[in-house]
């Protein structure tokens, strides 16, 4: 079964991705824009985002094809949208998606002041400044191009709400792990 996971930059992720790593020992992980990365060549990942778009769509449609020939369970990390100066782009536009051929397409989502929050803490990258209208904006974007990849590719949509105040950060990441690894029991 190959899952794509998304969620807006910023969202924990990455996070949610390696609790599930402790639980899944039959699943894969692929993160989409570190096999973009690879083939891209760039001195840093971040600088994807402003290349010009036909050399981008090239670099991903290399690494949609490298990723669509692995077999097994695999989770494939990736972008729903990419905010770019034109506008939100499509992380899988149709000959992307048609070479993972997903079975599920999940969309991990959360407060749009928590997410801003995480921006600011992570050093590590160098994000757009955004505001909390943009940040909810994309999260719409995302379920309405995951409908339209969904159709494409015959996959489920699922999402998984991290909404929710009363529980600590590491717990939100727990119990999202927990719902995807129950996409994988049986296989």
């Amino acid at each position: 079964m190959k899952v794509v996971v998304t969620a807006v930059p910023g969202c924990g992720k990455t996070t949610v991705l390696k609790y599930l790593e402790k639980i899944a020992n039959n699943v894969e992980f692929v993160n989409f824009g570190d096999v973009m990365f690879e083939i891209s060549k760039l001195g840093d990942r971040d600088e994807m985002r402003s290349l010009p778009v036909e050399k981008y769509r090239k670099i991903q449609l290399a690494a949609a094809k490298k990723i669509g020939k692995m077999k097994g369970n695999i989770i494939i990390d990736t972008h729903c949208t990419i905010k770019k100066p034109e506008g939100y782009y499509p992380g899988l536009p149709e000959d992307i998606v048609r070479a993972l051929s997903p079975d599920v397409i999940v969309l991990i989502e959360k407060n749009p002041q928590d997410i801003l929050k995480q921006r600011k803490k992570d050093k590590s990258r160098k994000r757009d400044s955004e505001t909390l209208g943009e940040i909810e904006l994309q999260q719409q974007m995302n379920r309405m191009f995951a409908a339209a990849y969904a159709t494409i590719s015959k996959a489920t949509v699922k999402i998984i709400s991290l909404r929710y105040k009363e529980r600590k950060a590491f717990q939100h990441a727990i119990d999202a792990s927990k719902k995807l690894a129950e996409l994988f029991k049986g296989d």
